[in-house]
């Protein structure tokens, strides 16, 4: 990982937030796998069509598959591809992953896109993320099938939590904020691989609510009639379907 950093270049000074006498440089953040290869295309796509304002695309993906990725999908976009050695639960390498983000990037904010993400309109990140940023929650007596993520974050935070903060796609974090939870968790990577379940929404999420609430605007979702998204979260697993096709498509025209 320590490699990473010779990738990293500073950014253009239009792609940053001006927030006084500092800006904040933002990447978008994936880490994805040759299965879901046929979804990122197309998120990818959604960002060369409606997102501006970020600096770089940044893409982990399994060292076994690198060579299955069509880098052409990425022509005349800023991006790093980095190949990481995968091993054990693909789904808790991709948590740890996640968390390790600024082990890839050395962006002031970090935009996380799922591979089954499209950006369905368009957006300027610097205006979307700007000042404090939106971090919804739902009173775990009221998130449904979501109290799952309940115990796992408790076991991670070291407390109670009743609150659930995986309310929407498209998170945002500040490198900060990541980097401190590493420093609190030095054997983060053994913690997430050891255990049978884990959320890195949550965990930033609960992380966030007890240390660096005055960061954030904490906002819950009784308090407002809908959420807010920059984008649209399909489901992977559904094979893109021709239902999805079409939809995606419009959302591209």
């Amino acid at each position: 990982r320590g490699a990473a950093k010779n990738f990293f270049r500073r950014a253009r000074f239009s792609e940053r937030i001006w927030h006084g006498d500092i800006y904040d440089m933002i990447d978008i953040f994936y880490k994805t796998y040759e299965r879901d290869f046929k979804w990122i295309y197309y998120s990818i796509a959604s960002i060369r069509k409606h997102a501006t304002g970020y600096r770089r695309i940044v893409i982990a993906l399994p060292r076994a598959e690198q060579d299955l990725f069509d880098r052409s999908s990425l022509d005349g976009l800023d991006f790093e591809i980095f190949p990481v050695d995968e091993y054990g639960s693909g789904y808790l390498y991709q948590q740890w992953i996640k968390m390790a983000a600024t082990d890839y990037t050395d962006a002031d904010i970090i935009l996380y896109v799922d591979s089954d993400c499209v950006f369905d309109k368009p957006v300027d990140l610097r205006e979307a993320l700007g000042g404090k940023i939106e971090l919804y929650y739902t009173d775990y007596s009221k998130a449904g099938d979501a109290i799952c993520w309940k115990a796992p974050t408790e076991r991670f935070i070291g407390r109670e939590v009743r609150l659930e903060f995986m309310r929407r796609n498209f998170l945002a974090y500040r490198r900060d904020t990541l980097l401190a939870i590493r420093k609190a968790y030095p054997d983060l990577e053994s913690m997430i691989m050891g255990s049978d379940a884990f959320s890195e929404s949550n965990a930033i999420g609960a992380w966030i609510y007890f240390n660096e609430s005055d960061r954030y605007r904490l906002v819950d979702t009784e308090s407002i009639e809908s959420l807010e998204s920059i984008g649209r979260q399909f489901w992977s697993r559904s094979g893109l379907d021709s239902s999805d096709m079409e939809e995606i498509r419009r959302m591209l025209e």
